[in-house]
C-alpha cells in the first residue's frame, strides 16, 4: 500500500469471526439488548424480575452477534443469557443459564447450555 503525501485514506479494522471476546461491564447498549428480552427471560424461568441489570457482557461475531450477558436479577442472584442480533437487528433469546453468582465467568455457552442448566 502507498500513500501519497496529504491523500485521504480509509483503515479499516477487522474483527476476527467466530471468536468470542472477553467479558467487559455491560453499557448502555447491551442493557437495551437485555431489556429487549425480559419477557422472553421471564417466559422462560416462570417468574418475574423487578430487578434485571446487565453486568458483564461478551460477544461473538458471527453472521450478526451473540451476546453472552450476566444479569443481576436481585438478592445475589444472576442470569446468564445467550442472546443473538441478526444483521437486520433483530433479536432473540437463545437461552438463559440460572444459579450463577457475581464470580461466575461470562463465557460462550451453547444455546442448549450445560445439561440440566438451560432453558
Amino acid at each position: 500500500l502507498t500513500l501519497t503525501k496529504g491523500a485521504p485514506f480509509l483503515l479499516f479494522i477487522m474483527m476476527r469471526c467466530g471468536g468470542t471476546k472477553a467479558a467487559e461491564d455491560a453499557t448502555a447498549e447491551a442493557q437495551e439488548i437485555v431489556d429487549g428480552v425480559k419477557g422472553d427471560v421471564e417466559a422462560k424461568t416462570g417468574r418475574t424480575f423487578s430487578t434485571f441489570k446487565a453486568v458483564k457482557v461478551a460477544t461473538q461475531v458471527v453472521a450478526g452477534v451473540n451476546y453472552f450477558v450476566s444479569v443481576d436479577v436481585g438478592s445475589g442472584e444472576y442470569l446468564h443469557l445467550r442472546i443473538y442480533k441478526d444483521l437486520s437487528q433483530t433479536v432473540t433469546l437463545n437461552a438463559v443459564l440460572e444459579g450463577k453468582s457475581a464470580e461466575d465467568d461470562v463465557v460462550y455457552f451453547q444455546a442448549g447450555g450445560p445439561a440440566g442448566s438451560s432453558k
